[in-house]
């Protein structure tokens, strides 16, 4: 009986202890279960994989996830190192048999008596040298003693004792080091006087050593702190060098393993903004007993507070602070959120959130909310599309009817507008209505339940203003940073050129490259058969071109072969740089460049009858068009560095005002508008606009020159059959990084107006001798 009473305790005391085993203590509610000396190391491990992940990966309509447990890693507390700094003073030595006593007597009579006589070490004392010790010891010591008295009394004299080449030189400390010692390893116990150590650290690096180590270690003593060797090199004498050997055995610890550390994630307040307030509480700027306690570091891409403090216990302290502190105001649910966009245009990040989260913005986004949600194809009807509570799809026709409805159940849903016939995605358990039209087309994204998102963008402070939940505005700000970055930049060059067609380019451009170009190639290159001038031979080797395509008068040139074309065709006719804009433009934004005059045109004239029928009044309405050259170029930069570019280019001329009609000259145009794409830094040449300007003229003596027959013998006639091309030369370069690359854009146009210096020298002394020899003729 007894015996099964106390098994049937025994099995009841099991169980009770097992439910106590596996029931958690009150004080970790809401904290996942850790190790003492680390909780839960890995635990914002799946989190940094999704940042790290793909850019464009913001799940906006799937539910958050939990928030991640805090990551708290108990340190041991021991900052130094508890057995190096608890070693207890060596014994002395017994007692000597040398007794000294020294008074006013100069310092070579010293050395000589415990260097020379005492141990029978040869010495040289260096020429200099003087000075006076008082010494006396109370009771005999042994040699080794005797050693470190005479390097303590040699310092007192700012002198040092360097063993070099089997004997000790006693020279000043200053000039101990240079050309005599050489960095050794090892115990100072086997230090010969004056040495230097090159001691490797394990935990600290170098230059915080050396803070710890300067106020224990003599003027001059810590030569060289190396972070990337992780070495401190210091000198002194044998003693000196334990001193500072045994110094950097306390202090060379794990840091890291001493000092506990937690990653504690918000869920109401930003980070950016809590850590502040949480180092004027507790950091140094508190001027409180805890002053230097604590380190709390902001980390914006997890929205989480690293805190690093020496004390174990605080750690918990700290940890439920920022619980304190973390929140969100009083207002429950949604709430309203400020952003700052940094790189680009706030409106512009406003109108690809409210693209991702359905909402079509507040006031200030420009898109037209009822093109937002895109076109149909002719003949198609729209079709709405609502989620009820209990999962069923409902579709509905222009006219408000059900195409289909499960007999189950109904929708408990709308739509947010009931004229809208566009479609609504399904989000959270209620309808929502992705931009409404007419009225509620500022409405923003409505989910039943309260859930409301609201982007608005602030033009005149760049920022954004969200309202919505914290677990929305988690997602938003997830997009946010994925998309506010720094735009690329394209560098345009363009270069105009009228070119003469004469000599070879008498067909123009395009048959020079086609028919007259593989002539001037040298035989070798295995694509031409020679010929030509040699300093054309010497621009096409350096030339790489390539046909846009087979039919047209399009080329591009790799890299600098653009400068050898114009130097090139200058060998070859007559060649004017009408223009060379050069310009800085956003990716995917129009760059226009304009240079020229305006001209007036006359748009309409209003003829009325005057007042009494007495006459007539007119009205004109003058328009003014832009005449010159004008490029307009829209660059467009894919991930691979092609840029794709929408270009139109006009050279255009006002005519003579004799062939004015009504009021209006007429306008020589030439236009060119194309679409092509090039690499990063290639040229891309557009021709084929060819002009040919037919003329006569006479001259001689007035009437003679018109008689019959003989009128010839008095004047002369010439006729003008010219013909010329319009070239445009178009480079693009994408600029990225921002700043720093657009720094290297400038310098190179500096050194470019640099290397122009010599040439406008030469052209400023050319017109002087024009000058002098026009003086000279009168």
């Amino acid at each position: 009986m007894k015996k099964g009473f106390r098994i049937s305790a025994l099995a009841a005391l099991v169980m009770l202890l097992a439910s106590c085993a596996s029931m958690p203590m009150a004080g970790d509610a809401g904290r996942a279960p850790v190790a003492a000396s680390e909780r839960q190391p890995d635990a914002v491990k799946p989190e940094l994989e999704a940042e790290e992940g793909d850019k464009g990966a913001v799940e906006a309509g799937s539910t958050p996830a939990a928030k991640p447990s805090n990551v708290l890693q108990e340190g041991t507390g021991q900052l130094i190192n508890i057995d190096a700094a608890s070693k207890l003073p060596r014994k002395p030595p017994e007692q000597g048999k040398a007794s000294l006593n020294f008074a006013d007597m100069p310092i070579a009579d010293v050395v000589k008596m415990i260097l020379g006589d005492l141990l029978g070490e040869n010495y040289i004392i260096s020429a200099g040298v003087s000075g006076t010790v008082t010494f006396s010891t109370a009771r005999p010591v042994t040699p080794e003693q005797a050693f470190s008295i005479l390097e303590m009394l040699l310092s007192w004299n700012n002198l040092a004792l360097v063993y070099v080449d089997g004997q000790y030189s006693v020279v000043p400390s200053a000039n101990a080091v240079r050309g005599n010692l050489t960095p050794r390893v090892g115990s100072a116990e086997q230090a010969r006087g004056y040495e230097v150590r090159a001691v490797p650290l394990d935990y600290i690096a170098p230059t915080e050593m050396e803070k710890l180590l300067q106020p224990y270690a003599k003027e001059g003593a810590i030569l060289k702190a190396d972070n990337a060797r992780s070495i401190i090199v210091v000198a002194g004498s044998r003693r000196e060098l334990e001193n500072y050997m045994a110094t950097i055995d306390v202090f060379d610890v794990d840091w890291i393993k001493g000092m506990s550390i937690g990653l504690i994630t918000l869920e109401q307040a930003e980070a950016k903004t809590l850590g502040p307030e949480l180092e004027q509480i507790f950091g140094e700027q508190s001027q409180s007993p805890l002053a230097g306690m604590f380190r709390f570091i902001p980390i914006e891409r997890l929205n989480a507070i690293m805190v690093i403090t020496p004390q174990r216990r605080y750690l918990d302290e700290a940890e439920r602070w920022i619980a304190r502190l973390d929140q969100g105001g009083n207002q429950p649910g949604v709430r309203l959120y400020v952003y700052d966009v940094k790189n680009v245009k706030a409106t512009d990040l406003a109108d690809r959130l409210n693209d991702i989260f359905g909402s079509s913005g507040g006031e200030s986004s420009r898109a037209n909310t009822s093109s937002a949600a895109g076109g149909l194809a002719p003949g198609l009807q729209p079709v709405e599309l609502s989620s009820s509570t209990g999962g069923s799809l409902n579709l509905r026709g222009p006219t408000g009817e059900k195409a289909s409805e499960p007999k189950s159940s109904r929708s408990s849903g709308s739509s947010g507008n009931s004229g809208d016939s566009r479609p609504a995605a399904a989000s959270g358990g209620g309808a929502v209505a992705v931009g409404g039209g007419g009225a509620g087309g500022d409405q923003g994204l409505a989910i039943v339940e309260g859930d409301d998102i609201r982007i608005t963008a602030v033009e005149e402070n760049n920022q954004l203003i969200i309202r919505a939940t914290p677990a929305q505005y988690d997602a938003i700000r997830g997009a946010i940073r994925k998309l506010d970055s720094v735009p690329l930049q394209v560098h345009i060059e363009a270069r105009l050129l009228d070119v003469s067609l004469i000599n070879n380019l008498r067909f123009g451009v395009q048959w020079y490259f086609e028919q007259a170009l593989p002539l001037l190639v040298p035989p070798d290159d295995g694509t031409g058969t020679g010929g030509g001038s040699s300093a054309a031979k010497a621009v096409v080797e350096r030339m790489e071109y390539g046909v846009v395509n087979g039919t047209s008068n399009d080329f591009i040139f790799r890299g600098t072969s653009a400068g050898a074309l114009v130097q090139m065709l200058q060998s070859e006719g007559d060649v004017k740089v009408l223009s060379a804009p050069s310009v800085m433009v956003l990716n995917n934004t129009e760059a226009s460049i304009n240079v020229g005059q305006q001209i007036p045109v006359v748009s309409s004239q209003f003829v009325g009858i005057g007042t009494g029928g007495s006459g007539s009044v007119g009205q004109s309405y003058v328009q003014f068009r832009d005449t010159g050259i004008i490029l307009n170029v829209k660059p467009r930069v894919n991930p691979g560095g092609l840029v794709f570019m929408e270009i139109q280019a006009e050279q255009s001329t006002p005519g003579a005002a004799s062939d004015a009609i009504g009021g209006n000259v007429p306008v020589d145009k030439k236009t060119i508008e194309t679409e092509v794409a090039v690499q990063s830094g290639d040229t891309v040449l557009l021709g084929g606009l060819i002009q040919q300007n037919d003329s006569n003229s006479q001259s001689g003596f007035p009437g003679l020159m018109k008689i019959p027959v003989i009128g010839r013998l008095f004047g002369s006639s010439s006729r003008d059959n010219s013909r010329k091309e319009l070239l445009v030369l178009i480079t693009p370069t994408v600029i990225r990084g921002g700043g720093e690359s657009a720094r290297e854009l400038t310098e190179e146009y500096k050194k470019r107006f640099q290397g122009l210096s010599p040439l406008i020298e030469d052209m400023e002394a050319a017109e002087r001798a024009r000058k002098e020899l026009k003086e000279s003729e009168r």
